[in-house]
């Protein structure tokens, strides 16, 4: 259906409904997408970073514990490092409940098995000095002991900058939503011109051929009576009569 079709203040509303309903979409889409970046990154990945830090943090306070103990074991040492093992036990749940990624999981996988790993050899280790066998001790930490606690520090240092990596992945995302929504409206203030353009015309070419066909018939009308409305004057006055009443239906308000 044309546009000549329809009422001016049709044209009117019709035109300026759409042009603000896709601001309204461009703008929603912009800010839906850009949350959704942001969420990202404050709910998963800079939680995830945190948590990775306290496991560290509990991790270290462990192997700190042990290797003291080495120097100076009572029997309050080894009440202090079941506490630390509970400490590190949580640390490794809230860390756990972040885990969000494909890759992230099996990184967590191999950091659970060296930990555990880890604390089988910090038993005997606890035993040998529980018995006064000092070189026993050292020598399950010199040559075990240290090198899974390194392990255990590798993967930590992974599942860190994999959580880094997705959160400096997650700004682009939003700064490119951003980008679309710059573009989204360049097309909107040029969709917003062309209405400009089309919609004046559409009103401007009915009325001036509405005056023109209004001219053309009061020109014949006078001639008409000039010559006693004679019938031929009489159908050019009739057709151009038809042809102003069909210019102004078009024309319709």
């Amino acid at each position: 259906m044309s546009i000549r079709n329809l009422r001016v203040a049709t044209r009117i509303n019709v035109g300026f409904a759409a042009l603000v309903m896709l601001l309204v979409a461009v703008g929603a889409g912009s800010l839906q997408g850009m949350h959704g970046s942001s969420a990202e990154v404050e709910g998963n990945w800079l939680p995830s970073i945190i948590a990775i830090s306290h496991l560290d943090q509990a991790t270290w306070q462990i192997r700190a514990s042990t290797l003291r103990a080495l120097a100076s074991f009572d029997t309050t040492t080894a009440t202090k490092l079941d506490n630390e093992k509970s400490e590190l036990a949580r640390a490794g749940d809230t860390y756990r409940g972040y885990i969000s990624s494909p890759e992230e999981q099996p990184l967590h996988n191999r950091f659970d098995a060296d930990l555990r790993n880890y604390l089988s050899l910090q038993n005997p280790i606890i035993e040998h000095l529980s018995a006064n066998q000092l070189a026993d001790a050292e020598q399950l930490v010199n040559q075990k002991l240290n090198e899974q606690g390194h392990l255990m520090s590798t993967d930590l240092a992974a599942l860190t900058k994999l959580n880094e990596d997705g959160a400096k992945n997650a700004a682009p995302a939003s700064s490119s939503t951003y980008q679309r929504a710059n573009l989204l409206v360049g097309f909107t203030l040029a969709g917003a011109a062309l209405m400009a353009l089309v919609l004046p015309r559409s009103i401007v070419r009915p009325l001036s051929r509405a005056v023109q066909v209004a001219s053309a018939a009061e020109q014949q009308a006078a001639v008409a009576r000039e010559v006693d409305r004679s019938l031929v004057n009489m159908r050019d006055v009739s057709r151009l009569a038809v042809e102003l009443n069909a210019v102004v239906t078009s024309f319709r308000l």
